[in-house]
C-alpha cells in the first residue's frame, strides 16, 4: 500500500510501505500548503493536490495559508508537480475526479466549485458559494452533494456536467444550532449502498472581532435514508467538536451503517447501534480518515490525519479492540509560531509549534541552515 499525506505547510509526503516511512515530494512549488489531494480513480499515477488550507468562517481566513490553485503529478505523486491554470479558490477543501471520465475534475473551496475539462483545458465555476465538502453519488457521478458554508446548507445537483448546473437545497430535518455565526459541514456517502448519506454539522459563534475569538463549538451528526431529502440526527458532538477547524464523518466502505466521526477525538457508531463509542486517539484534532483498500472480513485498517501527523488504526471485524500506531517516521513537517536561537555555547535553535510543543535542535558552531 502506498499513501500520500498532505500537510498544511510542508507539501505532499509519500509512503510506499504502508506508512512505515515517508519522504517529501514537493520542494520548490509556489505553495506547500495543501488542503486536499485526490487520485484519478482509473489511473492512480495521476494525482491532484489542491493548495491552500480550507477552514470555515471568513474571520479565520488569516489563520490558514492561501494557495495558488491545483498541482498535477503524472508519476504517482512522486514528483513532477505541474501547476494547472488559475481557478476561483485559493483555499481548497475537496477534489473529486470523475470515475468514468478522468478529463473532468471538480474542486471545492472558498471560491465555490470549479469544474476542469481537460478537453477545453479550462475551468468553469459551477457554484460561487464557499464549499467545505462534496461527494459523488456512487452510481451516478452527475449527482454531487455539496456542503455550503454561508448561507449554510446541503445542496445537490443531478447534472454536474451541465453548462450551468442547478443546485437544490436538501436539508429537511436538519436543525442548525441557533445564534451561531459560522457553519462547517462535512459529508460522506456509502460506496456500496447510496441511500445512506451522512452529514456532520459543525458550528461556532464569534464572540469577539478584535482580537478574533470564537466559542460554543458544537457538532451534530445526521443520516439521510432517501438521498438527502430527509435527515435524522444520529448523535451530537461524537468525536468531540472544534467547530470550524477539525472535523470529518466517514462511512465504513464495507458496511453502510457503520459510521465514524472525528474532531478533537475519534468515535464510531456500530451497525444497528444508537450509541457512539469512543475509539481513543493517538493525537488530538482529527482532520481526515482513509480506509486501507486491502481490508478483509477479519481485520480493518485505516489511516487518520491529525495535528500529530498520520496515525495507523487497526481493529478486528467486531471492533471489540482498537489499536493505533504512530506512523510519522520521517514525516518531518511542523507549523512553527515562534523561533529563537541560543546566544552562547553549542548552537541551539527552537520554537513553539502547533500541537507539538516546543521543538529544539542542536548543532556545532559550523551549523548551516
Amino acid at each position: 500500500t502506498y499513501l500520500l499525506a498532505a500537510s498544511a505547510g510542508g507539501g505532499v509526503f509519500k509512503s510506499i510501505d504502508g506508512a512505515y516511512s515517508w519522504f517529501p515530494t514537493m520542494h520548490d512549488e509556489e505553495s506547500l500548503s495543501i488542503g486536499a489531494i485526490a487520485f484519478a480513480p482509473g489511473d492512480p499515477s495521476i494525482v491532484y493536490a489542491g493548495t491552500g488550507e480550507y477552514v470555515g468562517c471568513s474571520w479565520t481566513a488569516a489563520s490558514a495559508y492561501p494557495g495558488v490553485g491545483v498541482y498535477r503529478s503524472s508519476n504517482y505523486g512522486h514528483s513532477d508537480w505541474q501547476l494547472m491554470p488559475s481557478m476561483s479558490s485559493d483555499k481548497i477543501s475537496k477534489i473529486l475526479v470523475h470515475p468514468q471520465n478522468p478529463n473532468l475534475i471538480y474542486v471545492a473551496g472558498n471560491g465555490g466549485i470549479d469544474r476542469w475539462d481537460e478537453n477545453t483545458h479550462s475551468w468553469t465555476n459551477i457554484s460561487s458559494i464557499n464549499t467545505s465538502d462534496m461527494v459523488f453519488h456512487p452510481n451516478d457521478p452527475k449527482t454531487i452533494y455539496a456542503a455550503r458554508e454561508s448561507p449554510q446548507g446541503i445542496k445537490v445537483t443531478f447534472d454536474a456536467e451541465a453548462a450551468v448546473p442547478i443546485w437544490n437545497l436538501r436539508d429537511r430535518g436538519i436543525t442548525y444550532p441557533t445564534n451561531m455565526g459560522c457553519y462547517f459541514i462535512k459529508l460522506d456517502i456509502s460506496p456500496i449502498a447510496p441511500s445512506p448519506v451522512y452529514a456532520r454539522i459543525n458550528a461556532e459563534q464569534q464572540v469577539s472581532a478584535s482580537p478574533p475569538k470564537w466559542e460554543y463549538a458544537i457538532s451534530l451528526n445526521y443520516r439521510s435514508m432517501n438521498g438527502g431529502d430527509d435527515w435524522h440526527q444520529i448523535g451530537s458532538s461524537a468525536g468531540g467538536s472544534q467547530g470550524i477547524w477539525t472535523s470529518f464523518i466517514k462511512v465504513n466502505p464495507t458496511n453502510s451503517f457503520h459510521v465514524l466521526a472525528g474532531g478533537t477525538a475519534l468515535a464510531h457508531q456500530p451497525f444497528h447501534s444508537t450509541d457512539w463509542l469512543n475509539l481513543g486517539s493517538g493525537h488530538v484534532d482529527n482532520h481526515d480518515m482513509v480506509f486501507d483498500p486491502n481490508n478483509s472480513n477479519s481485520w480493518f485498517k485505516s489511516y487518520v490525519a491529525n495535528d500529530g501527523g498520520v496515525w495507523r488504526y487497526a481493529s478486528n471485524n467486531l471492533w471489540s479492540s482498537w489499536d493505533y500506531i504512530d506512523a510519522n517516521h520521517y514525516l518531518e513537517t511542523a507549523q512553527f509560531y515562534t523561533v529563537s536561537t541560543s546566544q552562547w555555547g553549542v548552537f541551539t535553535v527552537g520554537g513553539s509549534t502547533q500541537d507539538q510543543g516546543i521543538l529544539v535542535g542542536h548543532a556545532s558552531t559550523n551549523f548551516e541552515a
